[in-house]
């Protein structure tokens, strides 16, 4: 009786031992990638940004899926509690024309420009 004693107590010892860590999740949410704790994206570097993860407090992130669309925050949700987008995100308008001043896109070439001549121009 003692000796299974004995045995049974170094079998506990060795699983408290070698229990595996706790993961990097602080709460019960899905996350993007990219909102991930810092200590998970270091822990898991194969952490894709745009892929929604499921996590459980002292676990690892586990991948729900990859998002084509991208990954963001529920509209008016708190932290955590991500999804995928379903519809592309909106693009920012602009006129391109705005971007170039008359005064550059009518101005002379400048005359007092020098032209060197190389070897080859001979």
């Amino acid at each position: 009786m003692l000796m299974m004693n004995i045995v049974l107590l170094l079998v506990l010892c060795g699983v408290l031992v070698h229990a595996d860590p706790p993961g990097c999740c602080a709460s019960n949410f899905d996350y993007c990638g990219s909102n991930l704790p810092d200590e998970c994206k270091v822990a898991h570097p194969d952490i894709l940004p745009a892929g929604l993860y499921s996590c459980t407090t002292n676990k690892d992130p586990e991948m729900i899926i990859r998002c084509r669309l991208g990954c963001g925050q529920k509209e008016g949700s708190d932290a955590g509690d991500d999804q995928c987008f379903l519809t592309a995100p909106k693009k920012i308008k602009f006129d391109v024309s705005s971007f170039f001043s008359k005064s550059a896109s009518t101005a002379e070439p400048s005359s007092t420009a020098k032209r060197t001549t190389t070897a080859s121009d001979s």
